[in-house]
């Protein structure tokens, strides 16, 4: 039975899904949390203005949930976060899939089952993820648009087929509308794109010859179409001066005319306190410390020691993917460090980092497993892999 479960990928998929929804079910938010939670109550129920950069996406996606005919308003609402925190544990494990598939030709797919189980485990219990799957917020649905961008890039890197690519940019440009936090994104997404752009193995974008008139109109084609495909996306946001005109009940910032709608996209009101800290040294050796604690709260000590060695085997197997993943990680770490409403102790800022050193808990997990690390005298290093990760889950599980 157990080998049967780890030698199918849809049974592993549908394990991890009904193990996280049960989790999720029976802790879910009956009514309206605190926070923000009513106000996307509000605006997704009303097709309301949320604070900026108002998240038009989110309200519009989760207005489809308010149609179910059961539960209360704010029930459904909440069902909307369980919902995309099933799909981005999914898209995760789809993404460390690809990666162990890339990296490790002759793994056996029991193996790669076992991976998926251990750290869909771990996203799943990660108390922040959890806390915003079960409750009226934009995390989750940030999250799942996050390892779905990085799911299609990754086919897109391993195939050459551009249809992938295109879809990685108009989702990325619709995530846009969710939270506009994923900005801070783009210069992983676009350092990632040129180095695939330019990959000696990529037929399509190199003739024989290596012309580079041809490479640069290439470029030039294929970053047009890219930003098109941008565009289409984050079209989202004409919602915001449309409804707005309407007068809804929730109607933040009034962005109806063009000075209103640039304020309200851009967050112009708390501008001032984006990227303050950044060059005082005795705040980041503050407040580093403090995320330190922080990222062992949700991965635990055992985690951060894994996803270290799973940070060092992706950048030694492959650059453009590290580059990707590390570019995002940081970039959104030192975002929110730096920031004078970052670190108040507030995990969920971090989620999309937290996702990034999951990954790479999953490229440690494996490293280790094949015996890629010098074994230490009378220590079998593969057959301690499993009990060490089934004991910093539990860890994490009790604890939080």
């Amino acid at each position: 039975m157990r080998t049967k479960l780890l030698e199918s990928p849809v049974a592993t998929h549908i394990t991890i899904i009904l193990i996280s929804f049960f989790l999720y079910i029976s802790s879910i938010s009956p009514t309206i949390y605190w926070r923000d939670s009513p106000e996307f109550v509000d605006v997704a129920y009303t097709l309301g203005i949320s604070h900026p950069a108002g998240s038009p996406a989110y309200s519009i996606i989760t207005r489809i949930f308010t149609f179910l005919p059961f539960f209360s308003i704010p029930f459904k609402i909440n069902l909307t976060s369980l919902f995309f925190a099933l799909l981005t544990i999914f898209f995760t494990c789809k993404v460390i899939q690809c990666l162990l598939s890339f990296y490790y030709t002759g793994i056996k797919k029991s193996e790669i089952n076992l991976i998926l189980i251990l750290c869909s485990l771990l996203l799943t219990i990660m108390p922040s993820f959890w806390l915003k799957a079960i409750v009226a917020e934009v995390y989750t649905m940030n999250a799942f648009f996050l390892v779905l961008i990085l799911y299609m890039l990754l086919k897109w890197s391993s195939g050459n087929d551009r249809r992938y690519v295109l879809l990685a940019a108009f989702l990325y440009g619709l995530s846009t509308g969710v939270h506009a936090g994923v900005i801070f994104f783009l210069p992983g997404l676009l350092i990632f794109f040129l180095l695939v752009h330019f990959n000696p193995q990529c037929r399509k974008y190199r003739t024989p010859k290596k012309n580079k008139e041809f490479i640069d109109r290439s470029l030039f084609k294929s970053f047009t179409l890219v930003f098109l495909f941008f565009l289409l996306g984050f079209s989202i946001y004409l919602y915001l001066p449309i409804r707005s005109i309407t007068n809804p009940e929730f109607d933040w910032g009034n962005p109806e005319t063009l000075n209103n709608f640039y304020s309200h996209i851009s967050d112009k009101k708390d501008s001032a306190s984006h990227f303050k800290n950044i060059f005082q040294i005795n705040s980041l050796l503050k407040d580093g410390p403090i995320f330190v604690k922080m990222v062992v709260g949700e991965i635990t000590l055992i985690g951060i020691l894994l996803f270290v060695t799973g940070m060092i085997n992706n950048f030694k197997e492959n650059r453009k993917t590290f580059i990707l993943l590390f570019l995002i990680a940081f970039i959104n770490t030192m975002f929110y460090l730096t920031s004078t409403f970052g670190v108040y102790k507030n995990a969920i800022l971090f989620i999309p980092s937290f996702i990034i050193f999951i990954i790479w808990i999953a490229l440690g997990i494996c490293f280790i497993r094949n015996g890629q690390i010098k074994k230490l005298p009378g220590i079998n290093l593969k057959r301690l892999s499993v009990p060490l990760v089934l004991a910093f889950l539990s860890f994490s599980l009790i604890t939080n």
